[in-house]
């Protein structure tokens, strides 16, 4: 005979952990599909890799082109206790660019971070990661088709997370959300053109019946009248 119930207990913890990733991937893309604007669909999409997902902080960051190729973040949720206001992280080749976010930015790849207290490419952040309870973090470009949007980045307070399986998912979730972004942003810009056409529409119709003179149009090959003026009545 031979006692599994350490087995049976890591069977279940690992169902367990892989239905929780399946459920916050879903709800990341049901608040895809809902979202108005893009910064409440990163607050959203925070939310719930943190309260779904399990993770201890979350955060989106978009990287500048400035000098210094600065990621600013723009959204969060979880334990943060000031975290980003903190830290410096860019995206160039520097050494507060080679962690999990500024790799990820600059490389266009997925980053893990395994040990704040080990890893020296953390190193510049240890200190208030592991104030804050952060012991390893993963980053997530967030593109689509060639575009850089965002970086996506997670911490946990457990070194054994973001395994093969795992990761897999959340790269799945990051395409999902720049699909949604770029989606959200080519809707935007065709809801204002279409809002500008109606004003400029508007506007002519306007000078049109206001103007003094008597103005009429009509069709070339027929010479049917389609509008006039009040000046023409």
């Amino acid at each position: 005979m031979r006692d599994t119930t350490r087995e049976h207990a890591a069977t279940e913890a690992a169902l367990e952990g892989a239905r929780r990733m399946l459920l916050m991937v879903t709800r990341c893309n049901e608040a895809i599909l809902r979202a108005s604007t893009e910064h409440r669909l990163f607050e959203e999409v925070c939310r719930v890799i943190v309260e779904t997902g399990g993770y201890r902080m979350c955060w989106v960051g978009v990287a500048e082109t400035d000098e210094r190729r600065t990621i600013r973040p723009v959204a969060h949720a979880g334990h943060e206790d000031g975290y980003l206001s903190t830290i410096d992280v860019v995206w160039a080749d520097v050494p507060q660019g080679r962690g999990p976010t500024g790799s990820a930015a600059r490389d266009g790849r997925v980053v893990v971070g395994r040990d704040f207290a080990t890893e020296p490419s953390l190193a510049p952040w240890k200190g208030e990661a592991l104030r804050r309870g952060y012991t390893s973090s993963t980053a997530l470009p967030i593109t689509y088709g060639g575009e850089r949007v965002g970086v996506l980045t997670m911490y946990s307070g457990d070194v054994r997370v973001f395994g093969e399986e795992e990761l897999g998912l959340l790269q799945r979730l990051a395409e999902d959300l720049g699909y949604g972004v770029v989606s959200l942003r080519r809707r935007v810009e065709k809801e204002l053109a279409e809002r500008a056409l109606r004003e400029s529409q508007q506007s002519l119709r306007a000078l049109f019946d206001l103007s003094p003179d008597a103005t009429a149009v009509s069709r070339a090959r027929d010479g049917v009248i389609l509008d006039v003026s009040e000046s023409f009545l």
